[in-house]
């Protein structure tokens, strides 16, 4: 879990595609070219890129490392290199040539380079302007409409899909993000019929039947779930995700004996920094579970992991974990504790920007003010809401999901304080996709005794189905309220 994975909105722009066709011939045809003397150079990146289209990421990042050997001065290659092994260096370093390249490339460059700034709108800005020089690229359509959908303007997304697939309807990573989109806009159906066709297209590859599984997964058909994640599994035994993935599906049918069996699998093959994911989701189901002091101890192994690895942003967000699980099962001191070592952790991350400082910063006090909030402090807990607004006002024009996280802290100080009227105005404000947030908005329904919505959420909530440090603390009490209150999920 590295820099880039650590926002849901991140870790989706990181795993979709962005390929070209290479030469001067390209150009007169409307698809980007490349700027690199080498033809050496070319060859490892066009071999890399097919590699980062079938979503082998790590197969891609050593091909674009050879193409660096072979041409320093390659900026595209420094790119993909960023993205397919999640270093950020090489994105800032690709960011640093564009004046030597061509205008849709320099574009494609800024546009990654605003994202890791936390810049979304700002990317979306620049691949508009390079989708209007080469409309026929499909990749940049796709590009664009991964940031129309990151900055909610999924209509728009689902359109430029469309014409991305009339410009091409063989590149298969189209048909897996029009799935994803699909499927937070609670429309299975077509998000299945994507990610069959994206299946159709890589027959022979494990991502698409772990991405069809995903889907099924969500739409709570476990037993197909796990068909197909058995089926990516046997194409590639040592995807570690999947065992993560098809764990969870075991575990949210009900069967937490077979879900830890499989992530104990996947330990056995992963090797350091994928090992964190799956101690993560063993942290998980005992969270669910109410067991806190044994989930800790596998967040701590994760972290332990993450520090030998120099996995700055998985040390601080391990801890972040590990403290709203003791956060919100009321062991405040031990909250407090765990939120500092990843504030502290954050501090000592030698890759980290000042804009990632400041991030954590903001998390900091963020959990801070949750804390103070819990204590009965609310007047000291809006100081730090307060400092959050203060600093998003400065940015200008941030990530909208910051926005989002303000009103969320906002509304979880006013439920505590129990002004659930108050409190619902800003979390209708935050991000309601959300399962922890959801949680809240339906305290504050029950605060205000309207049972109705309430239960409605109660009812999404313990509906959900992807392990997550939110669905470990938000679904038990959804499943315990609606058992109190005689109410089926």
């Amino acid at each position: 879990m590295r820099r880039s994975r650590f926002e849901l909105t991140i870790c989706l722009l990181a795993l979709l595609l962005c390929g070209f066709s290479l030469g001067s011939a390209a150009q007169e045809k409307g698809k980007m070219t490349l700027t690199t003397q080498s033809s050496k150079a070319r060859g490892f990146f066009e071999q890399g890129l097919v590699k980062y289209d079938r979503a082998r990421a790590k197969d891609a990042s050593a091909l674009f490392q050879q193409a660096l050997e072979a041409d320093p001065n390659f900026a595209m290659a420094h790119l993909f290199r960023g993205l397919a092994g999640d270093s950020v260096p090489h994105i800032r370093k690709a960011a640093e040539m564009i004046e030597k390249v061509a205008e849709p490339e320099r574009l494609f460059i800024l546009s990654w380079k605003a994202q890791t700034d936390s810049q979304l709108l700002k990317a979306a800005e620049h691949m508009e302007q390079a989708v209007k020089l080469l409309p026929a690229d499909a990749r940049l359509r796709m590009r664009l409409a991964v940031l129309y959908n990151a900055t909610n303007r999924r209509d728009e997304a689902v359109a430029e899909l469309k014409r991305a697939i009339e410009s091409d309807p063989k590149f298969a990573p189209i048909y897996n993000l029009l799935g994803q989109i699909h499927i937070t806009a609670g429309d299975f159906p077509q998000a299945i019929e994507a990610r069959e066709t994206y299946a159709r297209l890589l027959p022979d590859e494990a991502e698409p039947y772990q991405a069809l599984a995903h889907t099924y997964q969500q739409k709570q058909q476990f037993d197909k779930a796990v068909e197909y994640y058995t089926r990516a599994l046997k194409i590639n035994p040592d995807y570690i995700n999947v065992y993560r993935r098809r764990g969870d599906a075991k575990f949210f049918s009900g069967d937490i004996a077979g879900a830890r069996a499989d992530y104990r699998a996947g330990l056995e093959r992963a090797k350091g920094a994928d090992r964190p994911g799956l101690l993560f989701a063993a942290a998980f189901t005992y969270v669910h579970q109410g067991e806190i002091d044994e989930g800790a101890k596998y967040y701590e192994q994760a972290i332990t992991i993450a520090e030998a690895e120099k996995e700055h942003v998985m040390i601080s967000s391990g801890w972040d974990a590990l403290g709203r699980s003791y956060l919100e099962a009321g062991r405040l001191i031990e909250a407090s504790n765990a939120y500092r070592k990843g504030y502290e952790a954050s501090r000592r991350a030698p890759d980290y920007s000042e804009t990632d400082k400041l991030l954590w910063e903001g998390r900091y006090r963020h959990a801070r003010g949750r804390i103070l909030a819990r204590l009965g402090e609310f007047d000291a807990a809006m100081e730090h809401a307060e400092w959050i607004r203060l600093e998003l006002q400065k940015a200008g024009n941030p990530n909208p999901a910051y926005m989002k996280s303000y009103h969320y802290m906002v509304g979880y100080i006013l439920v505590e304080k129990r002004d659930f009227k108050a409190a619902l105005e800003h979390l209708k404000q935050a991000n309601t996709e959300d399962v922890f947030i959801k949680l809240l908005m339906a305290r504050a329904h029950a605060g205000l005794n309207d049972r109705a919505n309430a239960a409605k959420l109660m009812s999404e909530i313990a509906g959900y189905t992807l392990g997550s440090v939110p669905s470990s603390i938000a679904r038990p009490e959804a499943l315990r309220w609606l058992s109190q209150n005689k109410t089926a999920p």
